[in-house]
């Protein structure tokens, strides 16, 4: 009988590509000691939801790209379910410290010849829930019709201030119409006007002009678009590709194309912030199925009561401790006597004492917290551990397995994380 991965070779099949660094210091500290990928989210990992999306959309053969910590990446593959013979979707690691953009993956992904079709390009950091499988076909069926068509990308509505449209991925783009093909498109971030060329309009009956997406960072592309990487070496990004084949469209011949998702959701973790208000669209069940009660985790799910209150199994509440709304708890954990939580999540085998309160915070596994304690916007990483009365405020991030705070002590602002007050006052 043959394997998964023997039978994919005889057939045309699903394959994704998985860019699992962000090529930056977004997130630093919390990614010096392990990568962007692994990094817990509600108290799962980007890998285990965004690789069970994959498999939910029936993609079959998927290829995970990264430069640091890939052992980490491996070895975790290794020991889930996805290592497996007879699992549905097939998962390889590839690794190479020269991988320092995403022009560099896509020239590796051309030299190694992995591509046999249409296939789906993704940023590891992604919550999805988009029907996938539906818009990968919607691409082939536009190859068929237009034979140069080379990427579509993917995006949704979303209104300029809602939350989770974050200002530095901010765009315009003009699109035919009748088809969505793309024929202006410019990152505009800080920019206060934008510019379109005249010709845009005069060589097209009708077109839309959108500044009401958001970028998924999600295309369904052609086997033509790895080589296309090779070709032009000064293409680092995709914004970089998007941009070059919009200026050489008379030259190379190719189109590019939108799909605009009507159902789902989808986002980006780029930064602190995203990391906050994806976090909070979990626990407030706008990314279902996604959520902590539907999700395994390590090996257990989570109980959902009024409030949305999750807590897995082992979770100790002390006396009159108050869990006001979207409080996700792990295993493990122990919550002293009088103590006040709300908008927080709290890792595995966590211990917090007595008379604290947490509020829009995320602590990870093995976090010690002492009595009297006082968490607001901030993050705590792994086995960081707060003796009594420590106060932590807005916006702070304390990497892992270094930090011992005494009595009285005080932290703030840390510069890598965009003030989260912005989003309240939106909301």
């Amino acid at each position: 009988m043959l394997s998964v991965k023997d039978d994919l070779k005889q057939q045309e099949i699903s394959q994704a590509v998985i860019v699992a660094d962000n090529f930056n210091r977004k997130f630093s500290p919390l990614t010096n000691s392990q990568p962007l990928f692994l990094l817990p989210i509600v108290n799962g990992t980007f890998m285990d939801y965004l690789l069970q999306s994959l498999e939910d959309a029936g993609i079959q053969e998927t290829f995970i790209f990264c430069c640091s910590h890939n052992n980490l990446i491996r070895n975790y593959i290794n020991s889930s379910h996805w290592s497996n013979k007879d699992a549905p979707m097939s998962v390889t690691v590839i690794s190479d410290s020269g991988f320092l953009s995403m022009g560099d993956i896509m020239r590796a992904l051309d030299a190694k010849a992995l591509i046999r079709s249409d296939f789906i390009l993704i940023n590891g950091a992604i919550i999805t829930t988009f029907p996938l499988n539906d818009i990968l076909e919607e691409h082939r069926k536009c190859r068929q019709t237009d034979k140069n068509s080379a990427i579509t990308l993917l995006y949704r509505k979303a209104s300029p201030k809602h939350k989770t449209k974050c200002k530095e991925h901010l765009f315009l783009i003009a699109v035919e119409s009748n088809s969505n093909k793309i024929r202006y498109y410019q990152r505009i971030n800080k920019m206060k006007t934008a510019h379109i060329p005249l010709e845009v309009f005069q060589e097209n009956d009708e077109v839309t002009v959108h500044y009401n997406l958001l970028d998924s960072f999600i295309s369904i592309c052609s086997p033509c678009v790895p080589p296309l990487f090779s070709d032009n070496f000064d293409y680092q990004s995709m914004d970089d590709f998007v941009r070059g084949l919009l200026v050489n469209e008379e030259l190379l011949g190719n189109s590019m194309y939108i799909h605009i998702a009507e159902a789902g959701y989808g986002a980006n973790v780029s930064n602190l912030y995203m990391y906050d208000v994806v976090s909070q669209d979990i626990m407030s069940r706008w990314a279902h199925p996604i959520v902590p009660d539907l999700v395994e985790s390590h090996g257990c799910t989570f109980s959902h009561s009024e409030h949305n209150i999750y807590k897995q199994p082992g979770v100790e509440v002390g006396r009159n401790c108050q869990l006001k709304q979207n409080v996700v708890i792990g295993k493990g954990t122990t919550i002293g006597d009088n103590t006040f939580i709300e908008n927080s999540v709290i890792g595995r085998n966590c211990d917090i004492g007595e008379n604290s309160v947490i509020k829009g915070s995320y602590l990870w596994n093995d976090v010690s917290v002492g009595d009297g304690c006082n968490l607001n916007m901030c993050l705590l990483g792994e086995k960081v551990k707060l003796l009594k009365n420590v106060q932590i405020n807005a916006g702070c991030i304390l990497g892992s397995e270094r930090y011992f705070l005494g009595a009285k002590s005080g932290i703030k602002f840390h510069q890598n994380c965009p003030s989260r007050r912005n989003r309240q006052a939106s909301q």
